[in-house]
C-alpha cells in the first residue's frame, strides 16, 4: 500500500500546492470540503503513532504549510478549519499525512464522520502552544489503544 501511495505522490506532482525540502502539499483526491489538502513529509514517518518528541518541529512545519496553502487559496476564516491525522487502524496510508480542511462548517455528513469534532479516530493539530500536550495525548491514546487491543486478542 505504501508503494501505491508514493505512486500517487508522483502522479500528483503536477498538482502540488506547495513544496519545500521537507514537505509536499497537494489536494486530497476525495475532498471532505471545498478546500481539502494533504501535507506530507518527504521522509517516511509511519503515522501519528510513530510521532516522537523529535517530530514536534516537523508537525509544526506541516501545520504552518497547511495554513499557508489555505491563505494562498484565499481562505479568510482560519478559525473554521480542521487539521489533523487519522488514528490507526483508520489510517488508509501507512505514511504520516496532515489533513487540512476548510471551511469546516461546510463539511458533508461523511466528512464530519471522518474528520469532524466527534470523530474518535481523527486527532487534531491545535496549535504550536499545545503541541507538546497534544502529541503526548496522541501517543498516550495510541499506547492505551495498543494495550487494549493486546488484552482483547488474548
Amino acid at each position: 500500500m505504501l508503494q501505491e501511495f508514493y505512486g500517487c505522490l508522483n502522479q500528483l506532482f503536477y498538482s502540488q500546492m506547495r513544496k519545500d525540502d521537507e514537505l509536499v502539499c497537494f489536494r486530497d483526491l476525495k475532498p471532505g470540503a471545498r478546500h481539502h489538502y494533504l501535507v506530507v513529509p518527504r521522509t517516511h514517518v509511519g503515522n501519528c503513532k510513530s510521532l516522537r518528541k523529535e517530530h514536534i518541529p516537523l508537525v509544526e512545519k506541516m501545520e504552518e504549510m497547511g495554513r499557508s496553502v489555505l491563505q494562498k487559496k484565499k481562505v479568510t476564516d482560519l478559525d473554521d478549519i480542521r487539521m489533523g491525522f487519522h488514528m490507526p487502524p483508520f489510517s488508509s496510508i501507512p505514511h504520516l499525512h496532515l489533513h487540512v480542511i476548510a471551511p469546516a462548517s461546510q463539511m458533508s455528513i461523511r466528512s464530519l464522520r471522518n474528520y469532524g469534532p466527534q470523530s474518535y479516530w481523527f486527532i487534531t493539530v491545535s496549535g504550536a502552544a499545545t503541541y507538546t500536550i497534544s502529541l503526548w495525548v496522541v501517543l498516550h491514546v495510541c499506547f492505551m489503544f495498543t494495550i487494549f487491543r493486546s488484552l482483547c486478542v488474548k
